[in-house]
C-alpha cells in the first residue's frame, strides 16, 4: 500500500512559467498563450492556448490534450498530473527539435486541427558556473 502512494506522489509535476518565447501556429503568432516547463523534468511543457490546454513531452516526442484546470498554483508554481497519464494523445507527425542559439526551436504538426506548432523556448541560463 505503501509503494502505491509514493508512486502517486512522484507523478506529480512542479511547473514554472516561463516567461519570454515565442509560439506560432501555421506561421501566425498566437495573442493568448502562456508556456510552462517542468521543474526538475526539462523536456515536459504545458501549453495554454486560450482555453486549451497542451503536454508537449519533447523527449517522447507525443502531445497531449489536457483538462482545462490541470494546473493548481500554489503561490509562484504550478503543480500536475503527469500528462501523459492525464491526457488523450494527439496524432503527430513532423517532429524537429533543434538548438537555435540562444534558443530552441520545436516543431510539430498536430494531427486532430492539422495545424503546425512551432515553440521557441528560451535556454535556461545556468548560473552555476559563475561561481
Amino acid at each position: 500500500m505503501l509503494v502505491a502512494l509514493s508512486a502517486r506522489a512522484d507523478d506529480k509535476i512542479i511547473w514554472k512559467e516561463v516567461e519570454a518565447g515565442q509560439l506560432k501556429l501555421d506561421g501566425a503568432g498566437v495573442n493568448k498563450w502562456k508556456l510552462y516547463v517542468g521543474e526538475k523534468k526539462k523536456n515536459l511543457f504545458v501549453i495554454q492556448l486560450g482555453r486549451r490546454m497542451l503536454g508537449l513531452d519533447k523527449k517522447a516526442r507525443e502531445v497531449y490534450e489536457l483538462p482545462p484546470n490541470v494546473l493548481q498554483a500554489h503561490g509562484k508554481v504550478y503543480e500536475s498530473e503527469n500528462p501523459a497519464s492525464i491526457g488523450k494523445r494527439i496524432p503527430t507527425s513532423e517532429w524537429e527539435d533543434r538548438d537555435i542559439g540562444p534558443a530552441e526551436l520545436v516543431r510539430v504538426k498536430l494531427g486532430d486541427y492539422g495545424s503546425k506548432l512551432e515553440l521557441q523556448i528560451p535556454h535556461m541560463i545556468d548560473l552555476r558556473s559563475v561561481y
